[in-house]
């Protein structure tokens, strides 16, 4: 009794000396988190109050916010296009780009898919996507070599050298083992 006691301080002690430095420490910084992937090519506010505050006050006020979201939108979209142009360069499979898909589904020609012409394009697009995965699949199974014969293993009912295992006089059927008791 004494030594479960003892085992069970010991363990309080010990989580709680682990503990100590983790809440010293208080809360990481929001930028050093811990439980966030690393973002590269994402800008840190610093370099986004150095680029877009234009008035120098340390403050993005509405109209700096809307240029540097609208610039930030834009590099986006240009780091997306070389992505995809180095996709096709290398010969990869890549869907259709921005432009095509607006010219194919957007249906009132007003430049931006609404509501309902996005979810007609989303559906439209994973069906082809799906059928063109269905298809290299089938090319693929339909190009694979066939396996070469193997006389020294013969398919499971014909195997006259290895029958099942009750029958095999190279080994015997074990006896079944007593039920342990609990230790």
């Amino acid at each position: 009794m004494k030594t479960s006691v003892r085992i069970l301080l010991t363990g309080i002690t010990l989580g709680s000396l682990t503990a100590l430095p983790a809440l010293a420490q208080g809360q990481p910084n929001r930028q050093n988190r811990p439980d966030r992937p690393e973002r590269p090519n994402r800008p840190d506010r610093e370099e986004i109050l150095r680029r877009f505050d234009a008035d120098g006050n340390g403050v993005l006020c509405e109209a700096e916010r809307a240029n540097a979201r609208k610039t930030m939108q834009e590099e986006r979209m240009k780091q997306r296009e070389i992505r995809r142009q180095e996709r096709i360069d290398a010969g990869l499979p890549v869907g259709p780009g921005r432009e095509e898909i607006l010219a194919r589904f957007d249906a009132d020609g007003d430049g931006v898919l609404n509501e309902t012409e996005r979810a007609t394009a989303r559906e439209t697009l994973r069906r082809e996507r799906q059928a063109r995965q269905t298809e290299r699949r089938d090319d693929a199974k339909a190009n694979r070599p066939e396996r070469p014969d193997r006389p020294d293993r013969p398919d499971r009912p014909d195997r006259p050298d290895r029958p099942d295992r009750p029958d095999r006089p190279d080994r015997p059927n074990r006896p079944e083992r007593p039920n342990r008791p609990d230790r």
